[in-house]
C-alpha cells in the first residue's frame, strides 16, 4: 500500500449515520487525526493532525 493509499483510508469515515441533536460521541482512536485544543482540561478548540509534530487550526484558538 502507498502512502497516498493510507492517506485515503485514513481520511474516510468509517460510517454513513449522521449526528442527529448532537448525541453521537466518537470513541477515542475513531478520527485519529483530529486533536482536541484543552486549557485547564477544558476542550477549547479542535484541530487537524497534519504532520507528526505539528496540528493545523484556528487562530482564533490562541488568543483566548
Amino acid at each position: 500500500m502507498s502512502l497516498s493509499e493510507r492517506a485515503v483510508i485514513c481520511g474516510k469515515a468509517p460510517r454513513n449515520s449522521r449526528i442527529v441533536g448532537g448525541s453521537s460521541v466518537a470513541t477515542a482512536g475513531e478520527w485519529p487525526w483530529m486533536v482536541s485544543l484543552q486549557k485547564n482540561g477544558s476542550h477549547v478548540c479542535g484541530g487537524t493532525l497534519v504532520a507528526e509534530d505539528a496540528v493545523l487550526s484556528n487562530a482564533e484558538c490562541f488568543t483566548r
